[in-house]
């Protein structure tokens, strides 16, 4: 799944990046039938469906697959690198150390396959094989990180019986106050420096987080909803579970799940939200991966353009231009953003 926060699990989370080569998106893999081969975003059919299979082209070539064997093309249809690997992913660029001076010298290479075992050798663009591997750039490596919620220890005198202890404190942007997370009898609330109640002590538990703007994750009755941190109640405690993500050009938003139901609520708008699919997932291409209630996939953009669940899978692609699905016939094919299908079955 597109990494995530899930916010019924608190303290860790993961965030991975992964960068891909660069494709080329003005020749689209087009299937007819059990055929592949290139159209234009109009639908042209630019080189004819003879494949058994199709890749995307970078730096010029693709990947096509005749018979069982995989081997390149340019963009005229030509079979530049005869079909003879059992595995040939898109080309790249990569760096070669200078044995002399130090300095990498860029090259255009593929990762690919002779044997079955899928042993790797490395080719350039006449299909020669490289006497050593490029290197990929370090800014197209993937990464990875572990975030800590750090533990705070508190020396704020009790007031009153205000709280037994406070678990954990933030601040509002353009106030001077400093609030705190709280418990009492058992019970989570949050007052502020001045010891105003600002979120009363009824939940289970409430949880500060911290995507594009802070929330608080609130529970009671093992349901669970969300506050702002000035203790405005966003949603209501009627969700099983609850997701907070940040899209890039949107801002934040919550998957709620309820019961056999899911929605998606937008969080600078709260009485606004999605119809209800039997499942929401975050991708991270900046969208939400749909699953109707009959199991199928669909997908809703940040913007709120949706394609409607009729796939049995769904994914957007680099790039945020197209999207990879398989249709109920069990085949792979291509859409665009507006749902316009590159395949025919």
């Amino acid at each position: 799944m597109s990494p995530k926060l899930l916010l019924c699990i608190t303290g860790l989370f993961i965030v991975s990046g992964i960068i891909a080569q660069d494709i080329d998106f003005s020749y689209i893999p087009y299937r007819k039938g059990d055929n592949w081969g290139y159209t234009t975003a109009a639908k042209e059919i630019i080189i004819q469906p003879k494949y058994a299979e199709t890749s995307w082209f970078s730096e010029g070539l693709a990947a096509v697959k005749v018979g069982s064997k995989w081997g390149y093309i340019n963009k005229e249809g030509k079979l530049v690198i005869p079909a003879k690997y059992t595995v040939a992913k898109p080309f790249r660029i990569g760096y070669i150390p200078g044995k002399v001076d130090g300095e990498s010298t860029p090259v255009i290479f593929a990762g690919a396959s002779l044997t079955t075992d899928g042993y790797e050798i490395c080719i350039n663009t006449k299909g020669v094989r490289m006497a050593q591997c490029p290197a990929i750039p370090e800014n197209l490596t993937n990464e990875s990180f572990s975030s800590f919620k750090k533990q705070k220890s508190y020396s704020l005198p009790d007031s009153e019986g205000l709280f037994d202890e406070i678990i954990d404190d933030y601040t509002i942007k353009d106030n001077p106050e400093t609030f705190y997370i709280a418990i009492k009898q058992n019970r989570y609330g949050v007052f502020n420096s001045k010891f105003e109640t600002i979120v009363p002590f009824i939940y289970d538990s409430i949880t500060l987080i911290k995507k594009g703007e802070s929330y608080l994750l609130v529970s009671e009755n093992h349901l669970y909803g969300v506050l702002g941190t000035d203790g405005r109640t966003l949603i209501k405690p009627e969700g099983i579970s609850i997701i907070i993500t940040t899209t890039p050009l949107n801002g934040d938003f919550a998957i709620v799940k309820k019961e056999a139901n899911a929605y998606i609520t937008p969080l600078n708008n709260p009485e606004s939200k999605s119809i209800a699919y039997a499942g929401i997932d975050y991708d991270e291409a900046g969208g939400f991966i749909l699953t109707g209630l009959n199991g199928e996939k669909g997908y809703l953009f940040a913007n709120n353009t949706t394609i409607e669940p009729k796939y049995r899978d769904i994914r957007m692609m680099q790039g945020g231009n197209y999207l990879y699905v398989i249709t109920n016939t069990g085949k792979a094919g291509y859409i665009n953003t507006s749902g316009k299908e590159y395949f025919e079955e």
